[in-house]
C-alpha cells in the first residue's frame, strides 16, 4: 500500500462510520481509538469533554491532510517520480477533514480567544473582559493556523504556492476562515501579548499575500 493510501486510510478513521453510538462523543472516540489503533503508537484518548475530544479529532485531521499535501505537493522536477494523483472520493475525504479542522479547531478556538479583547468604552477608558482563553488554547489556534499556512505557503511568504487541490480547497472555501485567526494572532495589540500569548509575526506577511 503506497504511503498515499495509508494516509486515506488512517484519515477515514476520522470521519467513517462506526456503528450505532448514542452520542456524538461515543462515535469521536470510537473513531479516534480506531485511528490511533491505524497508527499504532500507543497513544490514547485523556479527554473526557466534548468540546475536547473535537479538538483532538481537528488536530489529528489537519496532521493528515498535512501527510498528504507533503505527497502530492512535491514541486514537478525533471528526471522526479510525479507526485500521485488523487481522485474524486480522496478529494471529498480531504474536504471533509478541512471543514473538520476549523469547525471543531479553529473556529471555537477563535471565538475564545478573542474574548480576550479589551473593549474600549466611549470614554475612552479600557474594560479587560474576563480572560476565557488558557494558555493552552491560544497556543492551540497559534499551531493550527501555523500549520495551516504551511499547507500554502511552505516555502514561506515568498515562496510558491503546490498547485494541489488541498490548497485550492482552502483558498476557495476557507479564505476568510483562516484571515480570521491571521489577522488577530498577527496584530495582537503587545498590551495583551505575553510569552505564553506572542504576537504571531511571521503571520502577518502571509496575510498580506493572500489578501492580494
Amino acid at each position: 500500500m503506497s504511503a498515499l493510501s495509508i494516509a486515506l486510510s488512517d484519515g477515514a478513521c476520522l470521519i467513517g462510520f462506526t456503528g450505532s453510538e448514542p452520542d456524538l462523543k461515543t462515535v469521536l472516540l470510537r473513531r479516534l481509538s480506531n485511528y490511533y489503533a491505524r497508527l499504532d503508537d500507543g497513544r490514547e484518548v485523556r479527554e473526557t469533554s466534548l468540546e475536547g475530544i473535537q479538538l483532538i479529532t481537528a488536530k489529528e485531521a489537519l496532521a493528515v491532510v498535512t501527510r498528504v499535501q507533503q505527497i502530492i505537493g512535491i514541486e514537478e522536477q525533471p528526471g522526479v517520480d510525479q507526485p500521485p494523483l488523487i481522485g474524486t472520493r480522496d478529494l471529498k475525504e480531504l474536504s471533509t477533514l478541512l471543514s473538520i479542522v476549523f469547525r471543531w479547531g479553529i473556529d471555537p478556538l477563535y471565538a475564545k480567544v478573542a474574548l480576550t479583547w479589551p473593549e474600549t468604552s466611549v470614554t475612552k477608558t479600557q474594560k479587560i473582559i474576563e480572560l476565557t482563553a488558557s494558555a493552552e488554547e491560544y497556543a492551540s489556534l497559534f499551531s493550527l493556523t501555523s500549520d495551516l499556512l504551511r499547507l500554502v505557503f511552505p516555502d514561506g511568504f515568498q515562496g510558491r504556492v503546490p498547485q494541489t487541490l488541498i490548497t485550492t480547497t482552502i483558498l476557495e472555501k476557507h479564505s476568510m476562515d483562516i484571515l480570521k485567526p491571521c489577522i488577530m494572532l498577527g496584530w495582537l495589540p503587545r498590551s495583551l501579548a505575553s510569552d505564553s500569548r506572542p504576537v504571531f509575526d511571521a503571520a502577518r506577511p502571509m496575510t498580506m499575500r493572500f489578501l492580494n
